[in-house]
């Protein structure tokens, strides 16, 4: 299971929402870039980048910043938050990106996605947010009035090969995951999850290895405030520490 840690971007800040609410903001610092050093120096094969604000906007808006990161940072990283088409797509993963991440305004789209897979195979994550197993759209502000599973079983029909999924109710929070929801999430799903929301502990991550289908998780807010320690995590999931 790989770990994903999150840096989330805000007016060019490093950020953390809670539930998903762009008003309900927590700062971690003014450099980026830094940030993103940080975690890959502590050993972090991936990143988790997100621009927030293209996500609001629908169009890439922290690019500088985050072609810095994809120059500067070298692991695997994938970026999401505003990418809607295909040369969006291309940009980044040109610069180097080795993913990139389109979020639920693909469900009404399956041309687009069918094409986006074809042309960057392996290299598309669909974001899925959900509260329960019904899924959430328009920045998790409104029901999509579909299951969750549903919805991927269409993604995966399209060629879609990674999922994430996140915990609405638990991102942010700080009080752990939903065991039970997640393993029937996951058995109900044709696709591997990296899980977002909720990932408080290593008790947290001891319980998603056990979890068939989870391949990886993102880990943000416990990151930034000391619950866990990034170093601690990547040993947790190798097996490294005691279970």
């Amino acid at each position: 299971m790989d770990i994903f840690p999150a840096v989330d971007l805000k007016g060019g800040r490093c950020v953390r929402l809670r539930q998903g609410r762009m008003d309900a903001v927590d700062v971690y610092g003014d450099d980026p870039v830094a940030i993103a050093g940080r975690w890959a120096a502590d050993g972090s094969a991936w990143l988790h980048l997100v621009d927030l604000d293209g996500a609001v906007d629908g169009r890439p808006v922290n690019r500088e910043i985050i072609g810095r990161i994809l120059d500067r940072v070298k692991v695997k990283i994938q970026v999401g938050g505003g990418i809607r088409t295909l040369e969006q797509m291309a940009g980044y993963l040109d610069q180097g990106a080795a993913r990139v991440i389109v979020g639920t305004s693909v469900i009404e789209q399956p041309d687009f996605i069918r094409q986006a897979v074809a042309r960057f195979p392996g290299r598309v994550v669909v974001s899925l947010d959900a509260k329960g197993d019904e899924l959430y759209v328009d920045g998790w502000t409104r029901s999509s009035g579909r299951r969750v599973a549903d919805v991927a079983r269409q993604l995966a029909d399209a060629g879609v090969t990674q999922l994430i999924l996140t915990d609405i109710q638990r991102d942010g929070m700080l009080r752990g995951i939903n065991l039970e929801r997640l393993r029937e999430t996951a058995a109900a799903l044709p696709l591997p999850i990296i899980i977002a929301g909720g990932v408080t502990s290593l008790d947290d991550l001891v319980a998603l290895r056990q979890v068939p289908g989870v391949n990886g998780a993102i880990i943000g807010k416990a990151l930034y405030t000391g619950s866990i320690d990034l170093k601690a995590a990547l040993d947790c999931v190798k097996g490294r520490v005691a279970q």
